[in-house]
């Protein structure tokens, strides 16, 4: 399975790549890294939105 990852944009009301994080493809071991990435840019990702879930509304991570 491959992961990507995406922010919502306030700007323009619609998911997007955040800049300085690859939006994927990302392997499992590979979207800790992304989601790391976006803590440490103020990004809560806990484990729900990691998964679907609806933890963090500002984060989308999909599974193709």
């Amino acid at each position: 399975d491959r992961y990507y990852v995406y922010t919502w944009d306030m700007d323009k009301q619609t998911w997007t790549p955040q800049a300085g994080v690859r939006c994927g493809p990302w392997s499992k071991w590979g979207l800790r890294r992304a989601i790391r990435k976006l803590r440490a840019m103020g990004y809560p990702c806990d484990y729900s939105s990691a998964h679907g879930g609806s933890g963090d509304p500002s984060v989308h991570v999909t599974k193709r």
